[in-house]
């Protein structure tokens, strides 16, 4: 301990100063309970949950059945390991992802700040929600515009005036988790099979054997992007830095929230953060957060993301099953809410709806990446 207060007045050299400046030494703060971190993923998640699991995976499945299910879990799977590294280094410096490539080469900000602007210039996520809610209501095609731009003014109006930026999103993010979690289970409870599930796993070689013809088939973007976007894709899985720094986990609990710029309490203080000198309680500390860490995340994002994926593949081939020639829109899921509604109940299609629209607010586009 006094070796560390000795270097608290030092700058660390163990972090690049080049491009940004140099920070100094901090011991890490003491961990609490996992349950108190719980919900740093639940961000991610809901982003994957918008994209891969609710559209591209149970597309493909209306096309090729179960076989192709275990290339998703894969993607799932790296995904998990890779936001673990991304965690790492916010874990230890409480700085984020982007400044830390920083700290290498300043255009990387930059380049990836681009990375996760350009690939959502065009508002599809909220066109698709749009469209899904003007099919709910029964309401004419022309009012799926208007009410995208309705969404558009009320995320930012929302995002801009919580005092907290972080805690809204996680609240709301948790709120729409839930639903969809009791969607899937009661679903799977009612419309559902044995032999489905079993399928996951009995036509998984079958799927390895005949990639190539599903590749020709369905289309490399189509599989490649469903792999992708299993977790979240592209520069979502960066913010994962950020969602952990605001959360509180590791060293990230020494910076300042971000928070709204009308309604929030401003720190007067930069985003850069510290260096734990190399001591024996550090290194309980860091142990003890690095487990913490990897538990949030495998329970928040992997399994819960895994079942649903695995689910909503599984309730898919149940309801609509194998369909040719569905073309690029959305035509299986209102198949699918018609096939529940008839087996269940007229409310349930409305429930089945009800509860997707919402997550279709963080879908790429509402029209499928397939040729």
């Amino acid at each position: 301990m006094s070796e560390a207060m000795e270097r608290r007045g030092e700058l660390a050299t163990e972090l690049p100063s080049k491009y940004l400046p140099a920070v100094g030494y901090r011991d890490l703060p003491e961990p609490r309970r996992l349950r108190n971190y719980m919900g740093a993923s639940v961000i991610l998640l809901a982003t994957a949950l918008g994209s891969g699991e609710l559209i591209l995976c149970p597309y493909i499945t209306s096309q090729v059945g179960l076989a192709l299910v275990w290339l998703s879990a894969v993607g799932i799977t790296v995904q998990w390991f890779l936001n673990m590294e991304i965690e790492r280094y916010t874990l230890a410096t409480g700085e984020t992802a982007v400044t830390g490539f920083s700290r290498m080469w300043l255009p990387w900000g930059i380049v990836m700040i681009l990375g996760a602007i350009l690939p959502n210039t065009f508002p599809g996520w909220a066109s698709s929600s749009g469209a899904i809610v003007t099919f709910l209501f029964g309401m004419s095609e022309d009012a799926g515009p208007i009410i995208a731009t309705i969404f558009l003014i009320a995320i930012a109006l929302s995002v801009t005036l919580s005092p907290v930026v972080y805690s809204f999103l996680e609240r709301v993010q948790m709120v729409l988790v839930a639903i969809i979690v009791v969607f899937i289970i009661l679903a799977i409870f009612i419309a559902t099979d044995a032999s489905a599930w079993v399928g996951v796993i009995t036509e998984a070689p079958k799927g390895a054997a005949n990639l190539p013809r599903y590749w020709t088939e369905i289309g490399a973007t189509a599989i490649l992007g469903a792999v992708a976007f299993a977790g979240a894709g592209g520069a979502s899985n960066l913010a994962q830095s950020n969602w952990a720094r605001d959360k509180g986990l590791g060293m990230g609990i020494t910076i300042p929230n971000i928070v709204s710029p009308i309604t929030g309490e401003e720190v007067a203080a930069p985003s850069l953060g510290y260096v734990p000198p190399d001591t024996e309680e550090n290194r309980r500390r860091w142990s003890t957060w690095w487990k913490i860490a990897n538990q949030e995340q495998l329970i928040t994002f992997w399994f819960i993301g895994l079942v649903l994926l695995i689910g909503l593949c599984v309730l898919v081939f149940s309801t609509a099953g194998v369909q040719e020639n569905i073309g690029t829109d959305l035509a299986f899921i209102q198949d699918e809410a018609q096939i529940l509604g008839e087996r269940i109940a007229p409310w349930f299609s409305a429930f089945f709806l009800a509860g997707l629209w919402p997550f279709t607010l963080r879908s790429r586009s509402h029209r499928l990446a397939v040729p």
